[in-house]
């Protein structure tokens, strides 16, 4: 397969999106355009080309992305009508490889797969092996586990600004976590690495803890601040997220209950793969010094 160059990332000045233009820019290997719907957004990094397109139009969509050798989706995952019409005009398009927006949770594992939460995803990967059987279009997808600064700063798990954290049954249960630079890499890795990752579905993660090593480490960094710790059973709080959503409630709230769910559950956060997407992709795990760091000086420091 030739390498490839010409890069469209949709939904590159999101949260995550912004991260794997700014990645896949440092990278030095492609050149790189933002897909925008218009009107208000995230800013546009100096040198960086940017499209405007029609999100609702298929055809519109295989003008815009004609020409680029990869389509990126970091458009937020639940909306698989969108990805469908990504997928659609990427083929249109001629694009050799779709990486979808995945950037989540392990949709492979069957409790995962049988949430109401990732029945988008789920829709959307379907489409992708028809069109992949039939040699329409080649796909990398990547998985991890959430956002340290998501984590650690949110509100709804351990939340450094509010010294509050929420322990998920006894806090010993190992999870994996990851950031938005992880995915960036991932992202240029996938792209760099075209050959060994074509048609692949890999895990990444930076760092693997239980969420009571975490409140070590966080007196450790943070010494003399006194947390609130508050115990709350996963699968309690994971039936109450589920029932939010299946009563029409979308919101952060709603979502981090499933989240969460999806994190300190056994049989739902398990990367087994990881250390293999790590190497495919060039994410570079943290050592607990490193996390530390974090912890002081990441953004949700107040």
């Amino acid at each position: 397969m030739a390498s490839i160059k010409t890069v469209a990332v949709v939904g590159g000045t999101g949260d995550l999106g912004s991260i794997i233009v700014e990645q896949l820019v440092k990278s030095g290997l492609f050149e790189v355009t933002v897909v925008t719907r218009g009107g208000k957004g995230g800013q546009i990094p100096a040198g960086v080309k940017s499209i405007t397109a029609d999100y609702e139009s298929v055809d519109n969509l295989g003008k815009v992305l004609t020409g680029f050798d990869a389509v990126v989706s970091a458009v937020a995952g639940h909306l698989s009508d969108l990805q469908l019409r990504l997928l659609d005009a990427a083929i249109i398009a001629g694009v050799k490889r779709f990486i979808p927006s995945e950037f989540g949770s392990d949709t492979r594992l069957p409790k995962v797969k049988e949430s109401p939460l990732t029945a988008g995803k789920i829709k959307v990967d379907a489409a992708i092996q028809e069109k992949v059987f039939k040699g329409l279009i080649e796909y990398t997808s990547i998985l991890g586990g959430p956002w340290i600064d998501w984590m650690m700063g949110s509100g709804y798990c351990m939340s450094i600004p509010k010294r509050h954290f929420i322990i998920h049954d006894d806090g010993n249960l190992k999870f994996a976590l990851t950031t938005r630079k992880a995915f960036g890499d991932a992202v240029v890795g996938a792209l760099k690495n075209s050959e060994h990752t074509r048609n692949k579905v890999l895990a990444i993660e930076v760092i693997r803890l239980t969420q009571n090593r975490i409140i070590e480490l966080t007196k450790e960094a943070l010494p003399g601040q006194a947390i609130e710790l508050v115990h709350v059973n996963t699968q309690e709080r994971y039936q109450k997220g589920i029932k939010k959503l299946l009563s029409g409630q979308f919101d952060p709230s709603m979502i981090a209950d499933i989240v969460c769910g999806f994190v300190f559950d056994p049989e739902m956060n398990i990367f087994q793969d990881a250390e293999e997407g790590n190497r495919l992709l060039g994410v570079q795990r943290l050592t607990e010094a490193e996390f530390k760091e974090i912890l002081k000086s990441g953004p949700f420091v107040n």
